[in-house]
């Protein structure tokens, strides 16, 4: 089941243990609970920061260009235009790849809405999962424990697709910033 209230089709990706439950006491839920947003605060973190790298990647890239038009400009040569043609051409790629990483993702958050979790559905989902005729601060908290560990495995997954693309986008805008300095050596000596 979703924080959102919503079923889920699928089985959830991790759920306490039915043997367990017995032998967790209140107190332990709720530390568990919170090592839960812990780990979703770093999961957080860590989208924000390839974010964050990926502006500064794509404010390099803008400053690149201009200096690619401007080597463009300095020489008669055919093969130099066009090279810096293709060059700014290639950084307009990289910079569409960039935009594709910095563009929000599904991201959880810390708390749940309580109008998710307060409502007949997740109270009767708790009872029959629980095994239990009423709902207390244990059953709630380890709902939300399952909860949180469902969004950090989403997010998790989501980050490491992102931290992938960045980093061939990284590699790619060192590769050109080679290439175009190789070009520009060229052009200087001739």
């Amino acid at each position: 089941m979703y924080k959102s209230g919503q079923k889920n089709d699928q089985k959830s990706i991790w759920e306490v243990p039915g043997s367990l439950y017995e032998s967790i006491s209140t107190e332990m839920a709720v530390y568990y609970f919170q090592q839960s947003e812990k780990r979703m605060a770093e999961v957080i973190s860590m989208m924000n920061k390839i974010h964050e790298r990926s502006y500064t990647l794509l404010g390099i890239i803008l400053v690149i260009i201009p200096i690619v038009v401007a080597l463009s400009f300095k020489t008669d040569l055919l093969l130099i235009k066009l090279a810096s043609i293709l060059l700014v051409l290639l950084y307009g790629l990289l910079s569409i790849g960039l935009f594709s990483v910095m563009r929000p993702k599904v991201s959880k958050t810390l708390t749940s809405d309580p109008r998710y979790v307060i409502n007949d559905q997740v109270y009767d989902y708790i009872k029959t999962k629980y095994k239990v005729t009423s709902v207390g601060l244990k059953e709630i908290t380890l709902y939300e424990v399952e909860a949180n560990q469902e969004n950090i495995a989403i997010m998790h997954s989501q980050n490491e697709k992102l931290a992938k693309k960045y980093g061939l986008l990284l590699r790619s805008v060192f590769v050109t910033v080679i290439i175009q300095l190789i070009i520009a050596a060229v052009a200087f000596a001739l």
